[in-house]
């Protein structure tokens, strides 16, 4: 930050945008903690996903919540990227990520859902025969991704496409196993089927564009319905400082899986 003289220069300086400051991405994320399995069916093919780096940088909102949120490196692109130049080793930090289009149709879950420990309207998720709590999600989403352990989801991916010379022709079941740099993923393809309808006349946004961040809405002109929790959160939030806390009370199960999944992995 630079020492400005003046009211004129401060004033000023108030109108420009925050470089310190990002905007939280409203774009359904397609997200699995340990454990989970999803299916689901690829929206983006093969030779359209994207390989980039991205950086993992805390955010809190005024209610005191706080996240991780995924800024893309810009030095990428040979730009400058101020995230690159952060003291704290974590943030500046890129893991290499795969991000496509997909769409989701159900993800189970080892746990019910957490939200409901803090929100009353939050969703019940059933349990299936399996124990397995079933989320149900049926739309398009962002798959923004870590490789997995050894790049194995990369390679599967791979193999899958090499083997039927597509990702559309069929829906996929995947389960995620482990944290951080232990990682693995198992990918299971079902029989060939056609794309959907209601998949085929899809309008969403360039997927280069939401990777960098220059698309953080599938409906930019919609105004949201926001619950009475995410009134009281700001649109944009800056981003948080190192925060050291007194030793809290220890965290039910539910809970511990609720914030490793916010602290996913960089691989």
């Amino acid at each position: 930050m630079t020492i400005l003289v003046g009211l004129d220069s401060i004033m000023k300086d108030g109108e420009k945008p925050r470089t310190d400051r990002i905007q939280r991405n409203k774009i359904p994320s397609f997200k699995l903690r340990d454990g989970d399995k999803a299916r689901f069916r690829f929206i983006t093919d093969a030779d359209n996903i994207i390989r980039a780096y991205f950086h993992r940088i805390p955010i809190v909102f005024p209610s005191g919540k706080m996240w991780n949120e995924d800024v893309f490196c810009k030095r990428e692109e040979g730009i400058e990227c101020e995230f690159c130049k952060r003291v704290d080793e974590q943030e500046r930090k890129a893991g290499l990520k795969l991000c496509s289009w997909v769409y989701a149709y159900e993800i189970q879950h080892k746990f019910q859902n957490p939200r409901l420990q803090k929100e009353e309207d939050a969703e019940v998720w059933k349990k299936n025969k399996s124990g397995m709590y079933v989320e149900n999600i049926n739309k398009a989403m962002f798959w923004l991704s870590g490789v997995g352990k050894d790049k194995v989801l990369l390679k599967m991916l791979a193999n899958l496409n090499a083997k039927y010379g597509t990702l559309l022709d069929r829906e996929y079941e995947i389960t995620r196993s482990g944290f951080d740099k232990g990682t693995t993923y198992t990918i299971i393809p079902e029989s060939p089927s056609a794309i959907p309808e209601n998949i085929k006349h899809l309008n969403l946004p360039d997927l280069l564009k939401v990777v960098k961040g220059e698309i953080l809405s599938l409906n930019p002109d919609e105004k949201p319905v926001l619950t009475s929790k995410e009134k009281e959160e700001a649109e944009e939030i800056p981003i948080a400082r190192k925060v050291f806390k007194k030793p809290a009370a220890k965290k039910t199960k539910v809970e511990e899986e609720e914030v490793r999944h916010d602290a996913d992995e960089l691989f």
